[in-house]
């Protein structure tokens, strides 16, 4: 995925999301993701933000998410005891331009200072000993650093030692004032709700209808996937345990045809799930969804996912 994301950015293939979305949830989904890897290795996970982080930011949340993960696999990986530690603060605001600071610090052995250029470069690992003992194919921080510039910031390191390393990032977002005001003009959405049962599917897509969506309906996952390469959808509402495919597994396949497409836009999908467990909703994230509601459905809940599209 990484490979094909840098060929989309090297070809000016790939174009930003501008959508509403919670910055603390956005932390805190990424602190679930990644506490269980690092529990199991040890290491103590502290992620914070400042009080004069914005709650609700405009952009591409899951290129964010990206960047963040991309770094935060490295400090793991690359951390034998200690802590990660992720901070995320307000830098600077012009109008209702935000820059976003995000600062993630370990506790492993540092870069060497002759390496630190090959960082940057595509399928740069580092030293041989590096190769030899980690995996992975060098694609993250290029990616993330290309990534950051997109977004209008960028991103380095802001020290190593053999006590550990600190990487810096900044990224451009928007206030949501100006999207509150967009937001009345906008035209009809269409949805795909994907449900099996057919009392769930009739209230859900009412409740839909009277927001003002236009729904579609699909009965199972390989529905889903069949529509999904037929019609435009601005966001699909994926039930989870379902016949002939499950949501997961639909899930996936909608996200391998968006790649074998070279595709520029990405179909925001919320996952819908009665379990309530953490690893669940982790691997709702982590099969490609943007997001997840609990069953039964809350409407106020409904009402604020589609007022982030």
């Amino acid at each position: 995925n990484n490979v094909l994301d840098y060929y989309k950015l090297t070809n000016n293939l790939l174009s930003l999301d501008n959508l509403l979305f919670d910055s603390y949830k956005t932390i805190k989904d990424l602190y679930s993701i990644f506490s269980k890897e690092a529990t199991d290795k040890g290491l103590s996970l502290s992620f914070e933000f400042s009080k004069n982080l914005p709650k609700l930011l405009v952009g591409d949340e899951a290129r964010l998410k990206q960047i963040l993960s991309n770094l935060l696999e490295n400090a793991i990986k690359f951390t034998d005891n200690g802590t990660i530690r992720l901070w995320a603060d307000l830098d600077s605001e012009d109008g209702n331009s935000k820059t976003i600071r995000f600062t993630i610090s370990d506790s492993g052995k540092g870069i060497n200072i002759s390496e630190i250029a090959n960082l940057w470069q595509a399928f740069s690992v580092g030293s041989k000993s590096y190769s030899r003992n980690y995996q992975g194919i060098g694609m993250g921080l290029v990616l993330s650093k290309e990534l950051c510039q997109l977004m209008g910031g960028d991103i380095f390191i802001k020290e190593t030692s053999s006590l550990g390393t600190t990487f810096e990032l900044t990224v451009v977002l928007e206030g949501n004032k100006e999207r509150k005001r967009e937001s009345k003009s906008k035209k009809v959405r269409k949805v795909l709700l994907v449900e099996d049962n057919l009392i769930n599917q009739k209230l859900t897509k009412n409740l839909l209808q009277k927001i003002g969506f236009d729904v579609d309906v699909a009965e199972n996952g390989a529905v889903a996937v069949n529509k999904f390469q037929k019609n435009v959808y601005d966001i699909i509402l994926m039930d989870i345990q379902m016949p002939v495919m499950d949501g997961i597994t639909a899930c996936r396949k909608i996200r391998t045809l968006e790649t074998e497409r070279v595709s520029k836009t990405r179909v925001k999908i919320i996952a819908l799930t009665a379990n309530s467990q953490k690893q669940d909703k982790n691997d709702c994230l982590a099969a490609g969804m943007d997001d997840y509601l609990s069953k039964p459905l809350n409407p106020r809940e409904i009402s604020l996912i589609f007022e982030n599209l």
